[in-house]
């Protein structure tokens, strides 16, 4: 990483540092203005996407923009151009292993045969197989149906 974007991100961060924010900054998105008389700049208010999900506009005023402007001039190549800075990656949720049944009664002469008439009436066009019971790892079970948004407890 360049001098100028380890200090951009040190400006950055001592910046939020001293702000009282509702979750810390996950990352920030810097814009272009071109209407500036004297040509293209970066905004001095970023776009701020919160841990927490959220958004939400910060105006860093020119300490940032003259560090935006320095990293710019030392990298021509790049050009002026939006782009994010990652403060914070955000890890993804990890995942849990499900069991999940769809339960229905059927008339047949043998388990096969149920299964087979089950599995034909789930895939048939129009078809209302949308109930599920979902079991969590901790044994929780609850019946979700996908028309819906709420989910139930099932016994």
């Amino acid at each position: 990483m360049s001098p100028e974007k380890i200090d951009l991100i040190e400006a950055i961060r001592a910046d939020l540092a001293e702000r009282t924010l509702p979750s810390p900054v996950a990352t920030l998105a810097v814009r272009v203005t071109y209407d500036c008389p004297a040509g293209p700049t970066y905004d001095d208010t970023l776009t701020a996407t919160l841990l927490d999900g959220t958004s939400m506009e910060i105006a860093f005023g020119s300490a940032i923009s003259d560090e935006l402007t320095e990293l710019a001039d030392s990298h021509p190549d790049m050009r002026l151009q939006d782009f994010t800075i990652t403060l914070i990656e955000i890890p993804a949720p990890p995942t849990r292993t499900y069991t999940v049944t769809w339960e229905m009664e059927i008339d047949a002469t043998s388990p096969r045969s149920a299964a087979e008439k089950a599995w034909a009436a789930q895939r048939r066009r129009g078809s209302i197989a949308n109930v599920f019971t979902v079991e969590a790892p901790d044994g929780t079970r609850v019946r979700v149906d996908l028309e819906e948004d709420a989910e139930t407890v099932a016994a």
